[in-house]
């Protein structure tokens, strides 16, 4: 039987090989299956050889919400990667992957006596969110495990004294438990300034005006027609931030 890690490697190698054709993926985004509908958007986040263009037309031709969620998932990952790709890095900012955290205490998660840090949500973006699943339990960092004696807000500050001293640019090396498995993830490091500024930090996974502006450009492309988020979502005063309400379904 084929687990869900075995078929993102897959599919993967897959894509990499150029043997899937891309519209079969983008049929895969509202896919039965969860963990294929999951590991169709994150190599479609990857790609390199997709363009804007492609996935407007994708957009249009869209057969279910499903498949559009999906595709704004994916063009909105792939515009505020380009940006963060563009600012200019404080290097004396630190590092990010992209990430919300909960600590979970050694011997207190089922499937892992050792504890680690469980991924609450991944940010459009960053790195981690076209690598990493909503609920990987992160147990190690480039080797270096995460768990510790004591309060989950000690754990935390282990985690993050393993992420920030690494340059934007470079990479790090994640051991992670999806479900019952273990997996090396290799994960780019993002700038922690970027973060920042896209995301401030307000406990629930918000874009800044100025990071809703940048989808709501592209959403206008994508769509063909005027964000209907304007209206509804654009802050006033200038500073109120803006959640990002959408979510494609994630029904397993």
């Amino acid at each position: 039987m084929i687990t869900g890690v075995q078929m993102v490697l897959c599919l993967a190698l897959l894509a990499q090989s150029g043997e899937m054709p891309l519209s079969q993926r983008i049929g895969q985004l509202d896919s039965s299956d969860y963990a294929q509908r999951q590991s169709a958007t994150q190599l479609l986040m990857q790609s390199q050889v997709v363009t804007d263009e492609q996935l407007d037309d994708f957009y249009q031709k869209a057969t279910s919400p499903e498949q559009k969620n999906r595709l704004e998932q994916i063009a909105l990952h792939r515009v505020l990667r380009q940006w963060v790709s563009n600012i200019k890095v404080d290097k004396s900012a630190g590092g990010s992957v992209g990430i919300q955290i909960y600590a979970i205490n050694p011997k207190t998660h089922p499937l892992y006596e050792q504890g680690g840090i469980w991924i609450k949500s991944t940010l459009p973006g960053f790195p981690a969110h076209e690598l990493l699943h909503v609920g990987d339990l992160i147990v190690a960092v480039n080797g270096m495990p995460v768990s510790a004696k004591g309060t989950g807000v000690e754990l935390t500050k282990v985690f993050i004294s393993l992420i920030e001293p690494h340059p934007t640019g470079s990479s790090i090396e994640f051991t992670v438990m999806r479900g019952s498995e273990a997996m090396q993830v290799q994960c780019p490091i993002a700038p922690k300034t970027a973060l920042m500024k896209l995301y401030p930090p307000k406990g629930t996974v918000q874009l800044s005006p100025m990071g809703f502006r940048l989808w709501q450009k592209r959403f206008e492309t994508l769509s063909g027609q005027a964000s209907k988020a304007t209206a509804q979502h654009m802050p006033n005063p200038a500073d109120e931030l803006i959640p990002i309400e959408w979510q494609a379904n994630a029904a397993q």
